[in-house]
């Protein structure tokens, strides 16, 4: 029995003489003037996320991170570090941030379009450009440095009980005739964000005004209705 006491007592402490005592995870400040992260086991957190004290942070080779980082997607980081989530503004510009961090890109955020670069624009960009009895398209704005060339981002409403296709007509940029990529199905009572495409090879102009039509059709492409449109920027 005194034994089995003994050895119990042995390799309890053989365990115990492996664990650090008094181990607290803590930052600590670099020559560099950077931060890392020192685990409970006095271990440096080298890559990646760590949520620390209920806030993400992400490091690289062992450094906190702060300000934009793209991991496949693009977050922010606050100046301590933490990731930022919603409406943010840096460099005058404002950006919304969804709750996983990710910045949220070509969308509507809070009745606001955020566009191809996150930024979001002004309400008075956004422009109603026809209603009708069919639908209700709405310019919420241009990506202007497009890599296929300017992108008019267009908000269009099925006001209808039937299945709409939307497209363009005779559509000039600044005066000249140009041959944008437009056609929009939208289902009864349906919402859609979509774009009106231009070749940056064919826009020789500031890309100031944009005229033209939309053509209204059945899903079987019988024609409804025509309407034309002006858009200022």
């Amino acid at each position: 029995m005194i034994k089995k006491l003994i050895s119990s007592l042995l390799i309890s402490a053989a365990i115990m003489a492996i664990i650090p005592v008094g181990a607290f995870a803590s930052w600590r400040q670099n020559s560099d003037s950077s931060w890392s992260w020192d685990d409970e086991y006095g271990y440096e957190f080298y890559y990646g996320w760590e949520q620390i004290d209920g806030k993400w942070y992400h490091f690289d080779n062992r450094r906190m991170q702060t300000g934009w980082i793209n991991i496949g997607e693009w977050y922010y980081l606050g100046a301590d570090g933490a990731m930022k989530t919603g409406w943010i503004n840096d460099g005058g510009k404002e950006y919304y941030l969804e709750p996983s961090g990710v910045l949220a890109t070509d969308t509507i955020v809070d009745g606001y379009y955020v566009d191809s670069n996150g930024v979001k624009q002004p309400k008075e960009n956004q422009k109603v450009i026809l209603d009708n009895e069919y639908v209700k398209i709405t310019c919420l704005g241009a990506n202007i440095p497009n890599s296929f060339g300017p992108e008019v981002k267009l908000n269009i409403e099925n006001k209808s009980n039937q299945t709409l296709i939307i497209q363009s007509d005779k559509i000039s940029v600044d005066g000249y005739m140009l041959y944008p990529i437009f056609s929009a199905t939208v289902e009864p009572g349906k919402i859609i964000t979509t774009g009106m495409e231009f070749s940056k090879k064919e826009v020789k102009t500031g890309f100031n005004n944009i005229e033209g039509k939309f053509t209204i059709n059945s899903d079987d492409y019988h024609n409804i209705e025509e309407d034309s449109f002006s858009i200022n920027f």
